[in-house]
């Protein structure tokens, strides 16, 4: 199974990024691709993976993990997590560096979301490969999802 996210911001500036999501998106084994170009509202909404010729699915939810899990801080929004407007797929998402303790942004996707899904892959025998292009200034649950890097 493969796993793709580009991270990316604003509008793509070339139109060679859609040759390069085509490829990607007929790998015969791909469960998902985020290039942050699709979007559930086709503007400002949640992030949507490409699944080869299913329909787009798997909306990322912009988070305060901070928040989540510990009920302090603020909720976060997309407007949190910029986009570049370049990079190989069309957006790249930008991490930056907090300066608040009560503030650490992501995107998530809830595990009920993809549970027994193609995305949902564990124990032995089970490959998963995942590449990923961002820019993180801090941090170190940017990636993860399931897994813990």
């Amino acid at each position: 199974m493969l796993l793709a996210l580009a991270a990316g911001a604003g509008q793509p500036r070339f139109k060679e990024h859609e040759k390069r999501v085509r490829q990607v998106v007929s790998v015969p084994s791909l469960a998902a691709f985020w290039d942050f170009t699709l979007r559930a509202d086709g503007q400002g909404g949640r992030f949507l993976a490409r699944r080869g010729n299913a329909p787009a699915g798997w909306p990322l939810d912009a988070v305060n993990y901070v928040r989540q899990y510990w009920a302090e801080g603020r909720e976060a929004a997309y407007e949190d997590i910029p986009l570049l407007g370049h990079g190989p797929f069309g957006n790249v998402v930008y991490f930056r560096k907090e300066t608040h303790p009560n503030f650490r942004r992501t995107l998530s996707l809830p595990r009920d979301a993809f549970h027994g899904s193609a995305i949902d892959v564990g124990g032995p025998g089970q490959p998963v490969s995942m590449v990923v292009w961002m820019i993180r200034e801090d941090g170190a649950h940017a990636i993860a999802g399931i897994w813990h890097e």
